[in-house]
């Protein structure tokens, strides 16, 4: 609202229009706000491209997918429990004939590549499933994640940029505030990452 104030010069105690803006960019001020939102759309797409590039490369090539991790029985607040993590191999038994046994299975499921496998299995598996409530769960998750992901990137990308060409005016105090806000964006995405893996790789118990 505010905005729109400021745009278009309303005064809400006159109800007038008053000049702030020159009126050859008045004429064109339709104009001027389709470009606006056409290039927000743009960006908006490419922060969502670069995201998940880097994500994929920075992070899942260094430091293995969350589905590697869940699988291996990593971390302390999100995790599958241990008779969920029994059915989800024992699926993976039952649809993969190169795997004769639960011990072989047990270390096969742990590598990155059949990680990966499994999870591209139960992602497809997820569409299958009839539970409304494992749906409107699932899309929660997605959502949740997604936004996590390109909010923390695209701070990153931002912060970078605004402290190359700024670098000369900024202080201790600076760089201390945006360590502490990257710390937060980043272990949010990471969270999101995880339930929403979880939840896909649930998918195999039901």
């Amino acid at each position: 609202m505010l905005a729109l104030i400021i745009f278009f010069g309303y005064d809400p105690i006159r109800y007038q229009m008053r000049t702030y803006v020159p009126a050859d960019i008045k004429e064109y001020s339709s104009i001027v706000l389709i470009i606006f939102l056409v290039l927000s759309f743009l960006i908006g797409y490419l922060n969502d491209s670069l995201s998940s590039w880097l994500e994929h490369y920075l992070i899942y090539r260094v430091m293995g997918t969350p589905t590697l991790r869940l699988l291996r029985g990593r971390g302390d607040r999100i995790f599958i429990a241990n008779a969920d993590l029994q059915k989800i191999r024992f699926f993976y038994l039952s649809i993969n004939q190169n795997i004769r046994s639960v011990r072989a299975l047990h270390g096969f499921s742990k590598s990155r590549r059949n990680a990966f496998s499994l999870f591209k299995i139960a992602n497809s598996r997820k569409d299958s499933i009839v539970s409304d409530s494992y749906h409107r769960k699932l899309s929660e998750c997605y959502r949740a994640y997604i936004f996590a992901r390109n909010i923390f990137f695209a701070y990153c990308i931002s912060a970078i940029l605004v402290t190359i060409s700024m670098s000369d005016q900024f202080d201790v105090k600076y760089y201390i505030v945006m360590f502490f806000i990257f710390l937060i964006l980043m272990l949010r995405r990471k969270d999101r990452s995880y339930y929403y893996s979880k939840v896909v790789l649930l998918s195999c118990c039901h």
